[in-house]
């Protein structure tokens, strides 16, 4: 999943990137933090970034558990942005035989 940053400055920022996966208790399940990136004046910028959650629970129609994701746009040790979105985490797949999520067929 990648993130966009927006400058909307007339001047290129140094800035960096921090991302937490939290579980329905706010408790961080995975983070990570970006080094120092050039963010061209007025542009927009594509970051992939990949956060991994180790053994999760996983969304379902029956079980529809949800996570957080936090990224926060970080320059000189100040927030410049931060975005809040609502994931599920799941598998899913159509073949032949059926609809599956997480392996159940549906």
């Amino acid at each position: 999943m990648g993130k966009d940053f927006a400058s909307a400055y007339s001047f290129y920022r140094a800035a960096g990137y921090e991302r937490a996966a939290m579980d329905r208790d706010e408790t961080i399940v995975s983070s990570l933090s970006s080094g120092l990136m050039q963010i061209p004046p007025q542009t927009n910028l594509r970051v992939p970034v990949k956060l991994i959650v180790q053994n999760p629970d996983l969304w379902s129609p029956d079980s529809p558990v949800l996570y957080s994701l936090e990224t926060r746009l970080i320059e000189n040790n100040r927030i410049l942005e931060t975005e809040n979105t609502t994931i599920g985490i799941r598998e899913i797949k159509i073949n032949p035989e059926g609809f599956f999520i997480n392996g159940e067929n549906y």
